[in-house]
C-alpha cells in the first residue's frame, strides 16, 4: 500500500483467536500528510482486498492506541557519568522493522557487562562508559545502518519493485543481506560501492535453492 510508505501495517497473532493489528509510518510524514493512523486502519481493514474478507467478522476488543517509536537513525550518545541508554531510550529500534525486543534485551546483556566493569575498575566516569557506546556500534551498528538505508530507499516503490523482482532468487543478495543482520558482514559499506557488487547483485549471484524462507 503505497499510501503508507515510509510505512507498514503489521498482524501479530496472539492467543484465542486475537491479534495485535496496526499501522506505521514516520511522524514527520503523519504530520506532513495529515494522516490519522486511527482512522485509516479501521478503513483499510475494512476496505483494502487484502484484509476486508479476512477482518469482516472481526472485533475490537481494545481502544486503539498509539505510541511513538524512537528509532535508530542516526548515531546518538548512549551514556554519561554514571548512566546508560538501553532499548527504546536508546533510540535502538530499527528504522525499517520498528522491531525493538531483540536489540532491547542485547543493549541490556551489554549494559551489565559495562556495569561490572565499572564495579571493577571503581570508574563510573563518561570516558569510562564510552566502552558501552562502542560496543553497542559494533554489535548493532550495522543492522540499524542498514535499516535506515532501506527505509530511505520505501520513498521509491517503483524502485523497489523492481529490486525484488531481480534480486528475489539471487544467492548472493540474500546471503549478504543475512550474513549483515548476524553481524558477520564486516565491511558492507564499502562492498556495495563497488561495481562488481551490483554486477552480482543484478546479473550474476547464483540462484537461490529452495527451501524455508527467510
Amino acid at each position: 500500500m503505497e499510501e503508507l510508505i515510509p510505512g507498514y501495517l503489521w498482524i501479530f497473532p496472539l492467543a484465542d483467536r486475537e491479534a495485535n493489528v496496526g499501522l506505521a509510518m514516520r511522524s514527520d510524514k503523519i504530520s506532513e500528510r495529515k494522516y490519522n493512523l486511527k482512522h485509516n486502519l479501521q478503513r483499510i481493514l475494512a476496505e483494502n482486498p487484502a484484509f476486508k474478507d479476512r477482518f469482516a467478522q472481526a472485533e475490537l476488543v481494545d481502544d486503539i492506541r498509539g505510541f511513538g517509536l524512537p528509532m535508530g537513525s542516526k548515531k546518538r550518545k548512549l551514556s554519561g557519568e554514571r548512566y546508560m541508554l538501553v532499548g527504546d531510550a536508546g533510540h535502538l529500534i530499527d528504522p525499517l522493522t520498528g522491531e525493538d525486543i531483540g536489540n532491547a534485551i542485547f543493549s541490556g546483556v551489554i549494559a551489565a557487562d559495562q556495569a561490572i566493569a565499572c564495579v571493577q575498575a571503581q570508574d563510573f566516569s563518561a570516558r569510562f562508559m564510552r566502552g558501552y557506546d562502542r560496543r553497542i556500534r559494533r554489535v548493532m551498528g550495522r543492522e540499524l545502518q542498514l535499516g535506515y538505508v532501506f527505509q530511505r530507499m520505501m520513498f521509491y516503490p517503483r524502485l523497489i519493485r523492481f529490486l525484488m523482482k531481480r534480486v528475489y532468487n539471487n544467492r548472493f543478495v540474500m546471503d549478504f543481506l543475512q550474513d549483515i543482520y548476524a553481524d558477520s558482514q564486516k565491511n558492507w559499506v564499502k562492498q556495495v560501492k563497488r561495481p562488481l557488487f551490483w554486477w552480482k547483485v543484478f546479473w550474476g549471484g547464483g540462484k537461490r535453492e529452495a527451501g524455508p524462507e527467510w
